[in-house]
């Protein structure tokens, strides 16, 4: 969200540009990092909660 908004604050964002596309690559690569950190996370709660 930060990259977006100061690609858009810096004006670096055109039409003729292809800016949408490393947004679009800069959310997977968000997406695929929140996921991979959630499942380490989702691993330790449930060997703790295992009686």
């Amino acid at each position: 969200m930060f990259l977006m908004g100061s690609l858009y604050a810096s004006n670096a964002v055109h039409a003729s540009a292809g800016a949408e596309r490393w947004i679009a690559v800069c959310i997977y690569v968000f997406a695929v990092v929140y996921s991979l950190s959630w499942t380490v996370d989702i691993k330790i709660y449930a060997a703790e909660t295992q009686p």
